[in-house]
Parts: structure tokens; sequence; C-alpha cells
């Protein structure tokens, strides 16, 4: 979702962004009352295969390239299905760093309280259903991640992902300024991800 939408914008010439933080806690997201998903549906983790197989029946253009190239084992997805068995919604979890911005190799680093966020979708069709603020409370307290917080990152102009990030009950944590000059960058973090240990460093997995 967001990481890819940023990964676009860096690759044409932008020279900075800007990132804001977000976490929530599972105590915060366990004491909202969100509405179940419509009858027949179903709301939990899927693996790469059935995700991979399920691919075609969701109408995300970028799903089948992330499955192909960006995909890691580390990574875990939990999905709504409707009453078809069709992907009505999905978002992937991680304990581990995760790639960001990878033409500028950089990885996404947290503490061992949080997992991290990413990569959200609805179904053009599905939108309006409230699916996403259900699965992410209900993957949040089925305790798969072992984590008791969750954390995402959002362009600090994406306003509709702000919004959406604020309805779920996320708190901002700080904020992190990337700058680009060709295929080289800074990025400067606010002192609060600082102290929160959450952290933006090079990449060199592809390299070792």
């Amino acid at each position: 979702m967001v990481a890819t939408a940023l990964h676009d914008v860096l690759n044409v010439g932008l020279r900075h962004c800007v990132l804001d933080v977000f976490g929530v806690s599972q105590e915060t997201l366990q004491a909202r009352d969100y509405q179940p998903p419509p009858e027949g549906y179903q709301a939990r983790w899927i693996d790469f295969d059935e995700i991979s197989a399920l691919a075609d029946t969701c109408d995300d253009p970028t799903l089948p390239t992330f499955l192909a190239e960006e995909y890691e084992d580390a990574w875990e997805c939990f999905a709504v299905l409707d009453d078809q068995g069709n992907l009505a919604n999905y978002f992937w979890y991680t304990n581990e760093p995760v790639p960001f911005l990878e033409s500028l190799d950089l990885l996404v680093e947290f503490p061992d309280r949080y997992c991290y966020g990413f990569k959200a979708y609805t179904r053009v069709s599905e939108r309006g259903k409230r699916l996403q603020p259900y699965a992410l409370g209900a993957a949040m307290t089925s305790g798969r991640m072992g984590r008791d917080n969750l954390m995402v990152l959002i362009s600090a102009f994406n306003y509709p992902s702000l919004g959406w990030a604020r309805y779920q009950g996320f708190e901002k944590l700080g904020r992190f300024l990337v700058i680009r000059w060709g295929k080289r960058c800074s990025v400067f973090p606010s002192r609060s991800l600082k102290q929160a240990q959450i952290r933006m460093i090079p990449d060199h997995r592809s390299s070792a």
C-alpha cells in the first residue's frame, strides 16, 4: 500500500519524502467493537500458496508482481474471503526488518514489541463494508504474530491512509525524512523514533 506508492514516486525523481510512523496496541484493538464481515465471509490467516491461487480473484494489479518478485518467507497474510471464497481484503504482517523503498536498499527495523503491517488492500466492490478494521483486530488478537503492538509507515501527505490509521486507533510515534539524490539517500528520524529504536537501515542482504 504505502511502500509501493512511495517507491514509484521516488523513482520518478522526487527529492524527498516524509513518512509518519504509527503504532497501535493489541489492547486498543481488542477494546474496539468492530462490525464483523457479512454472513458467509471468512477472516483468517492464509499461506503463500493459497493467496497465490486467489490472486486473480482480487482487482489489485500489483499483487501478482508482489508475490512473484517481492514476497519473503517471514511475511504473514491475514485475509477476508467473500461468500464465494474470493479474496476481498488482505493485509501483510512481519516480525522481521522489512524492505522499504527497494531501489534505495533500505530496511525498516523495529524493536520486538512491534510487528510491522504493510500492503493492505480491499477489493473495490467490497469497500464500505469495513472489512479492514475487523480483520486488523482479528489478526492482532489471534496471537499468531506473538507481539503486543503493530506499527505502520504512511506518507505524511497520504491523507486517506492517515485518516484510516486514526480511525483504527493508531497513535503517531514519529516521523522519518528521507532525502534522495540519484541512488543515494539520507534518512533523518525524529527524536521520538530514535528513543523508540525504530530505524531505517541499509539493506546489505543482497550483497552478503
